[in-house]
């Protein structure tokens, strides 16, 4: 991965949680409800969290500390299954979320030069480069964004809709 292409990369990871601060303001209720996939928001954070925790996290200081790590495979059914036994609201999960990405962002920062050639690979064999995690995390993100940010505007309306009264106004 070109420096310029890694630095896109780190930027788009780094305003993830922020872009995410959005679903905040749903109510826990309005979290908690599935989606149109069965999913609830606030499990879909959870699991955008866990995958940070145990993915990411996980498999970036494996390839850091050692050589060819075998890697955790993650399969997303499961994870969707442990995200709804978490405890806490989606506001928790974000925080959750929030503190391993900033912790993941902190790491891939500090890698350098031969650093990026580090590989390990998962149960299936599949090979997995140091230089490509920050581009497979942006595609997480895509995939899990654009469901998440789909009930936003849901609360948003619900707010808009609500009469608005002004103070002081006489007809």
């Amino acid at each position: 991965m070109k420096r310029r292409e890694l630095e896109k990369a780190l930027l788009v990871l780094e305003t993830t949680p922020l872009l995410l601060k959005r679903v905040e303001a749903l109510s826990t209720a309005q979290a908690s409800r599935g989606r149109g996939d069965g999913v609830s928001t606030r499990d879909r954070i959870w699991a955008l969290a866990l995958l940070e925790k145990e993915l990411w996290n996980r498999s970036i200081r494996l390839l850091l500390s050692e050589d060819s790590p075998r890697l955790l495979e993650v399969c997303e059914p499961e994870i969707f299954l442990r995200a709804a036994r978490m405890p806490g609201d989606h506001r928790e999960a974000l925080r959750a979320f929030g503190v391993f990405r900033g912790q993941n962002v902190r790491l891939l920062r500090q890698v350098s030069g031969r650093e990026w050639d580090r590989r390990g690979s998962f149960e299936s064999e599949r090979p997995l480069f140091l230089r490509d995690v920050p581009a497979s995390m942006v595609k997480s993100d895509e995939r899990h964004q654009s469901k998440l940010l789909q009930a936003v505007p849901e609360a948003e309306s619900r707010r808009e809709s609500r009469p608005t009264a002004l103070a002081g106004f006489c007809a």
